[in-house]
Parts: structure tokens; sequence; C-alpha cells
């Protein structure tokens, strides 16, 4: 089959869709985008290598800071000690035979014993708690500004690495402060966790998009082209209202806001006024608790109990950029090319266009490759 055009026998011209095709294709230059030098990826990693060292410095001093969970780990310990020793002294009434009675009751001494040095372990704990609390609270009478920089590093730390006790933190804030601070607290609060989170998020997105952005670039610029198309002129409107949706997780967010265009100043800047109705909500709750052994035992969830208020921030979120997101001609369009790469994935590329129409031209006649061809051919024949 011919892959250019052909004569019929009526000397006619007939196309050829698929050599058409072919010879667009290789006319069609890929879409082009700047490529950071290696010089700009070799200082660009120092800078985030120095960030995150600061970072495990942080980690390093102020883990003892961070909350525990050995006291829910506790009263689970005991919750399914208890179960054991209810189905033992079950087994003990039950007088099947006088070897079981002896098991059983054996059994039961044995978890009683367990029963009591996990409650002692729990009672430890609790009493290191609330020493720790005791000493937080005169530590920010002391020296609030410096118990202010701490907070703001345990928050910045727990974004940049990624762990899932941000909230948790945003409560214990909010319950710090207002001892320090009295009302004014669950401001500092929200600023203080709400900056830091800012901050590690921005070292999450620097690496993204200097990093992952560049190797998409080099492998497929079509994606990030389409990608540029979608989050071209709205990445900050979609960042906001992810923010906002509560238990979206930042992570994720990062990745896929990294990948855009949007400026390292916007994207903090975003975030911070994102991250600031789910904070103040936490912060507030802290605020009501009676002690930081409350919160480490619920969970910051259960300091929120108003489900209508969550309700509330997830349509505040998720409904104008469902909107956008269906009203924006370029944003359909950018998904529109991300589904035809996808579905073109498959597909001849151009390198593979150009090497048929190399071997097309070598057969035809009067090319280099069938002259040597018939040359050789007669030399065999004599």
């Amino acid at each position: 089959m011919s892959y250019g055009s052909s004569r019929s026998d009526g000397g006619r011209q007939r196309s050829n869709p698929r050599g058409a095709a072919v010879r667009r294709a290789v006319k069609e230059k890929p879409p082009t985008l700047k490529v950071s030098s290696p010089t700009t990826l070799l200082i660009q990693a120092v800078i985030l290598l120095l960030l995150y060292a600061g970072v495990a410095l942080i980690y390093w001093n102020g883990q003892a800071l961070l909350p525990t969970d050995r006291l829910p780990a506790h009263d689970a310990k005991i919750t399914d000690l208890q179960q054991q020793m209810e189905a033992a002294a079950a087994r003990e009434r039950a007088r099947l035979s006088p070897d079981a009675e002896a098991k059983a009751r054996g059994e039961v001494t044995r978890i009683n014993s367990e029963i009591t040095q996990a409650s002692e372990a729990r009672a430890a704990d609790l009493a290191e708690l609330r020493e720790r609390e005791a000493s937080y609270v005169a530590y920010g009478h002391a020296d609030g500004f410096r118990l202010l920089c701490i907070c703001f590093g345990l928050s910045l730390m727990a974004a940049a690495i990624g762990l899932p006790v941000r909230l948790t933190l945003v409560a214990a804030y909010g319950y710090l402060f207002h001892q320090v601070y009295d009302d004014s607290g669950v401001i500092y609060a929200v600023l203080c966790a709400a900056a830091g989170e800012a901050i590690g998020a921005m070292m999450q997105y620097w690496f993204v998009h200097w990093f992952l952005r560049d190797m998409v670039k080099r492998v497929n610029p079509s994606r990030v082209k389409a990608i540029d198309t979608i989050f071209g002129s709205e990445a900050a409107f979609v960042l906001f209202s992810l923010r906002l949706i509560p238990g979206m997780p930042y992570l994720i967010t990062n990745l896929v806001i990294g990948l855009s265009p949007i400026r390292t100043i916007t994207f903090t800047l975003v975030s911070v006024l994102g991250l600031l109705p789910i904070y103040l909500i936490y912060a507030s709750a802290g605020a009501d608790l009676t002690s930081l052994e409350t919160l480490l035992l619920n969970g910051p969830g259960e300091s929120v109990e108003s489900v209508a208020l969550w309700g509330s921030l997830a349509v505040v979120g998720m409904v104008p950029l469902v909107i956008r997101l269906l009203t924006n001609k370029e944003i359909r369009g950018g998904f529109s090319q991300l589904k035809e790469l996808a579905d073109d994935s498959g597909a001849p590329t151009i390198a593979d266009a150009r090497k048929d129409i190399s071997e097309l031209e070598d057969d035809a006649p009067g090319s280099r490759k069938s002259v040597r061809a018939g040359a050789s051919g007669r030399r065999r024949r004599r």
C-alpha cells in the first residue's frame, strides 16, 4: 500500500488519507516548552535540600512536642484485655472439667495482671501529659513569642513532611494560646498554623513544580500544555476551592497544582486564605477544651460537632468549582486534549511516521536503495 498519492488506470490523481495524515504529522512540530537548565535544577535542588534539612532539625528538636497517641493505644489495649477477661471468666463459670476450669482461672489471673500494668502505664503517660501541658502554658506566659515560633515550626514541619497531625496541632494551639492570650489566642493559633502550613505546602509545590513538571515536559510536553490550558487562568480559584473542602488531602492538592503554571507567591497567599476558615473552626474548638487529654483521646474531629458547618464549607468549596469547570470553555478544551492524548496513547508517533516515509522513499523507483538493489541483481544474473 502506498502512503503517498497514487494514480488510477484512468490517470486521475487519487489521494490516500493515510499518506496525507502521515505527511501532516511530519510537518507538524511537537509543542515546545521551556525546560530548566541543569544549572538551574542544581540550584533548586540545593535550595530544597537546605529547606528540608531545616525541617529535619525542627523535627529532631520538636518531636517531643508533637501529640502522642499513647493514651488511645492504652485505652484500646485495656478494652481488649477486658473482653478477654470476660471470655475467660465465662469459661471458668462453665465448669466443663477440672483442667479447663484451672486453665481458665490461670488466664483470668494473667489478664488481670496485664490490665493492671496497662492501667499503670496509662496513668504514667497521663501524668506526663498533664505536666507537659502545664509547662507549655507556663512557657507561653514567660515567652509567648518563642512559643509562637515553636508552633509555627511544628506546623511547617508537619506540612512539609506530610504528618497526619495538622488539625490536631491546630486544636492544640487553640487550647494553649487561649490559656496564654485569653480570647485573642484563637487568632494567634490560626495565623501561626496557617502560615506554617502554607510554607510547608509551598515546599512540596516547589518540588513538584521544579522537578516533576520538568520531567513531564521532557517526556510528554503535550500533556503539560493541556494542564496549562486547564489551570492557566483558573489555578488560583481551583486551589482556593480545594483548600476550603474539608478532608481534601493537602498532598494531592499540592501535586495537582504543582503541575500548573501558578506562581509561588500566588500559591502561598491563596493557600493561607483557603486554610483560614477550617483552621478557625478547629482553633475555636480547641479553645473550648478543658484539657489536652480530651483532644488526644477523642481526636480533633470530635471537638467539632456541627455537621451543618462542615457541609456548608464543602458546598462553598465545591459548588463554585464545579460551575467554573462546566462553564469555562478553556478548561473543557484542556480536558478534551487530555482525553485525546489518553485515547491516542497507542497511535503512531511522529517518529514512526518519519520512519514509514523514509522506507517508502527508499523503495520508490530511482532511489539509491532501489538503484543499488537493481545493480546487485544484474551482477548476480551475470
